[in-house]
């Protein structure tokens, strides 16, 4: 299987015991989101290229709007 190196899994998510000892001598700088209240931090996860990609549009019905407006206030912090 070949994989992009633009499109790889950013280096700091690969791993997942990012909190070792030598976690920040790899690089890895990841905050773990459900150790803050929100669950959610303002970090970048996809590669540069696609960073901005939108990936899903809310719908009108209630549910999502409500979802929406959650997502917008815990961005806000």
């Amino acid at each position: 299987m070949c994989i992009d190196p633009i499109h790889a899994v950013r280096h700091r998510l690969r791993n997942k015991h990012v909190d070792g000892e030598d976690s920040t001598e790899k690089g890895q700088f990841y905050d773990y989101p459900h150790g803050h209240d929100s669950h959610w931090v303002k970090q970048q996860y996809l590669p540069n290229v696609i960073k901005n990609a939108r990936y899903y549009e809310y719908g009108d019905n209630r549910n999502e709007q409500a979802a929406k407006e959650y997502w917008e206030k815990i961005k806000k912090g």
